[in-house]
Parts: structure tokens; C-alpha cells; sequence
């Protein structure tokens, strides 16, 4: 027999948050931190995704008292700015390491991340160079490998 729970979800109003800025590396990063929780959880957008258009859904849906969320708009993307002009070709390990820098400055010593599309294979890469950090790494939609003529996509 399942048993379902009787409790209803309430969506959370989305204009009770206030997002942050923080200077890691020559960016200025943008960011939501939501929750009490223990566990925390670092949400990486996808290419030209913000916190708000790629993770609404989870800032609403998650328990807040079990979870802490930490939302960044990648660097370069959303509210995040370069502060100077930013010519990195390697963009995802670029990510990798700022993303490291950026949770290491927010004090959270330990964290899961979920990554959707480029944010699942920053995520990745974040937790295969920093394993001590990241407990465990969800991911969808992004790309694990590129085939020779996908390279032109990223390298014109």
C-alpha cells in the first residue's frame, strides 16, 4: 500500500527573497540564499539561465528547514557581471573554479549541487576537483562529452 502525505505545499512568494552580490575573481556574482536547513544545496542555471528562470520551481518546492539553497546566475550571465573583459575559451572549467571560490567565500564548507544543462557538467567538474566539498552532485540535461564537430559550437 503507498501512503501519500496529507500535507499541501504552499508555493512560496518569490518577492520575500533578496538576492546578494558578491566580487569572486573579477566577477560580480549574483545570488539567492534561501533556507535554514542543514543540508545544503548549491543550484547551478544553465547557459543564459538565472536563478529565477531555471530554479523557481525548487526555491519553492524545497522543504527550507531541511535545505538551504544557494542560487547563483552563472558568471557573465544573468546578474552577474565581469568586471573586466572576460576572454576564458574554457568557460565550464573557468565556472568550475569560481563556483569553489564563490561557496568557500559564502562559508559553507560542504554541499550538494544540482546542475541543469551547463550547470550539470560545471557541477561536475566542480566535484571531481574539489570531491571533499561536494557530498553529491545531481545533473540533467547537459553533455558529458563533445563529438568533434560539436566543438564548433563553443569555438567558432
Amino acid at each position: 500500500m503507498i501512503r501519500f502525505s496529507s500535507s499541501i505545499v504552499h508555493p512560496i512568494k518569490c518577492t520575500a527573497f533578496k538576492e546578494r552580490q558578491i566580487k569572486i575573481k573579477n566577477f560580480e556574482i549574483n545570488y539567492l540564499k534561501v533556507g535554514d536547513g542543514p543540508h545544503h544545496v548549491f543550484c547551478l542555471p544553465g547557459v543564459m539561465g538565472t536563478i529565477w528562470s531555471h530554479f523557481k520551481k525548487q526555491i519553492q518546492g524545497f522543504d527550507l528547514n531541511k535545505f538551504s539553497l544557494v542560487i547563483w546566475d552563472a558568471p557573465g550571465y544573468g546578474k552577474s557581471i565581469a568586471l573586466d573583459n572576460d576572454e576564458a575559451l574554457d568557460k565550464i572549467s573557468r565556472d568550475a573554479d569560481t563556483a569553489y571560490e564563490f561557496m568557500k567565500a559564502l562559508q559553507i564548507p560542504r554541499y550538494s549541487t544540482l546542475g541543469w544543462s551547463n550547470g550539470g557538467c560545471v557541477s561536475l567538474l566542480l566535484a571531481s576537483r574539489y570531491p571533499r566539498v561536494v557530498d553529491k552532485a545531481v545533473v540533467w540535461a547537459c553533455s558529458t562529452f563533445l563529438l568533434p564537430h560539436e566543438l564548433n559550437y563553443y569555438y567558432p
